[in-house]
């Protein structure tokens, strides 16, 4: 028990203690952390994946759990071997199953002539420093596009409070002007009421903007993985005030290295 570690993360991106390749699997998808090694006790945290981590059939958030537990990211269960043996397997890629090693499953006579993914084509580890960095400039982007469809809706909606009132004025103006002139009023109603059906359709489409950028989602996810990596804290400081202060408020651990 001494050779397990303290700290397992769970997902389908590089960098995780164990990758799961399935498509539902997230990203990083959860942490499981070693609370008592005598009687193998773990606690077990989702990352706000998008299909959940699930411990004997319920989704959870937290829990503290055992080997005894049948534990399911998505749809893919967890092998605890991966977790007890993870000095053993961390450096092999794990099969679409997410059991074994691609290597375990070829034939005895081919093992020794197979090169892994990972003996090919090694990615740099995502440090915690461009992780942080990552997470809180993406954050800002979605910010910032929210922002830009907020404005377009607010110039649309002045569109549209005013094409439907002047097409009426040029309608109902009609009956006073001179017969020669009244094509001059028919045409503002027209081109009024065009205004009015674009603004209309735009708003639709601003609607459907920001339904797809799903903000609370978005800021859900932020407030999950903005955490300081040693005490899981979650920040409040802006990334680039991290990078001046260097350390965590709460724990007091270096965030940013020099």
């Amino acid at each position: 028990m001494s050779d397990q570690p303290k700290r397992v993360t769970v997902g389908r991106r590089q960098g995780n203690t164990i990758i799961l390749p399935n498509p539902d699997v997230s990203g990083d998808h959860a942490v499981l952390t070693l609370k008592e090694p005598s009687t193998n006790t773990w606690e077990i945290q989702d990352l706000g994946s998008r299909n959940g981590t699930f411990v004997d059939g319920q989704r959870i958030l937290s829990k503290e759990i055992t080997p005894k537990n049948k534990v399911v990211f998505g749809s893919t269960p967890l092998a605890w071997n991966q977790v007890i043996d993870v000095p053993k397997t961390k450096e092999k890629l794990l099969s679409i199953k997410g059991l074994l090693p691609i290597k375990e499953l070829l034939p005895e006579r081919d093992k020794k002539k197979a090169v892994s993914f990972q003996d090919t084509f090694k990615p740099l580890a995502e440090t915690e420093e461009q992780r942080l960095k990552r997470i809180y400039e993406e954050y800002i982007s979605k910010r910032s596009q929210l922002e830009d469809i907020q404005r377009n809706e607010a110039l649309n909606a002045r569109y549209q409070s005013l094409g439907i009132p002047f097409a009426a004025l040029c309608a109902g103006s009609a009956a006073f002007v001179p017969p020669e002139l009244r094509y001059i009023s028919i045409i503002g109603s027209v081109i009024s009421m065009l205004i009015a059906g674009w603004s209309f359709f735009n708003s639709k489409k601003y609607a459907q903007e920001k339904r797809e950028l799903n903000m609370t989602k978005i800021t859900e996810q932020y407030d999950i993985h903005y955490r300081c990596p040693h005490c899981r804290i979650k920040l409040t400081d802006p990334f680039p005030v991290l990078v001046q202060i260097k350390n965590c408020r709460n724990c007091k651990k270096p965030l940013i290295n020099d």
